[in-house]
C-alpha cells in the first residue's frame, strides 16, 4: 500500500536509533519536514544525518512517553523493540486523535449556533 502524506513543514518524531529507523527517516528526508530522533542510541547512518543537520537527535532512554506531549509532534513513527512502549504511544495517539475529533465538532457546532443567532436577529 502506498500512501503520499503532505508533510511539508510538520515535526515528526522517530522513537528509535537502529536499522528500521534509519529506514523510515530516509523515506521522510526529501519531505521537506523537520525530523527528531528519540532514542538512547543511534547507528551510523543515522548519526551521520545528525552531523549533516538533516535531522536533530534527543538522546533519551525511552522509559515514558512525557517526550511526546513536550515536544508536540504532527506524526509519531515507533520502532522500538518494547512492545509496551510502543503500545504506550500507539495509545497516547489515539486518545490525541479522539480529542482534536472533539475540538473540530465543537467548532463546526458552536459556529452553527452562532449562524442561528445571526439569523434570528
Amino acid at each position: 500500500m502506498i500512501i503520499n502524506l503532505n508533510l511539508e513543514g510538520k515535526k515528526i518524531i522517530v522513537v528509535g536509533g537502529g536499522n528500521e529507523a534509519e529506514k523510515r527517516i530516509k523515506s521522510l528526508l526529501n519531505e521537506k519536514c523537520e525530523i527528531i530522533v528519540i532514542s538512547d542510541s543511534i547507528n551510523t547512518q543515522i548519526s551521520k544525518l545528525v552531523k549533516l543537520k538533516r535531522i536533530k537527535f534527543k538522546k533519551q532512554k525511552i522509559e515514558n512517553i512525557k517526550f511526546i506531549s513536550e515536544l508536540n509532534p504532527d506524526l509519531i513513527i515507533t520502532t522500538t523493540n518494547d512492545t509496551k512502549i510502543n503500545q504506550k504511544i500507539i495509545n497516547y495517539a489515539k486518545k490525541r486523535i479522539q480529542w482534536h475529533i472533539v475540538q473540530i465538532i465543537l467548532k463546526i457546532v458552536i459556529s452553527q449556533i452562532q449562524q442561528l443567532l445571526i439569523l434570528k436577529k
